[in-house]
């Protein structure tokens, strides 16, 4: 998550007060929305393999 962030947030470098503060809140929204659909793929995958016999 933390990388997601960093390379999100990689565009606010000459920002500074309010301007950075907007800027990283989008960052991180972008990261979580990253994780969000990353484990929701990993979900449908996880149940399109196939069932192993007991």
């Amino acid at each position: 998550m933390a990388a997601l962030i960093a390379v999100a947030n990689s565009h606010a470098g000459g920002l500074s007060g309010d301007a950075l503060k907007v800027a990283v809140a989008d960052g991180i929204q972008i990261a979580f929305w990253l994780a969000a659909a990353g484990v929701a793929v990993s979900l449908v995958f996880v149940m399109a393999l196939p069932k192993k016999p007991a």
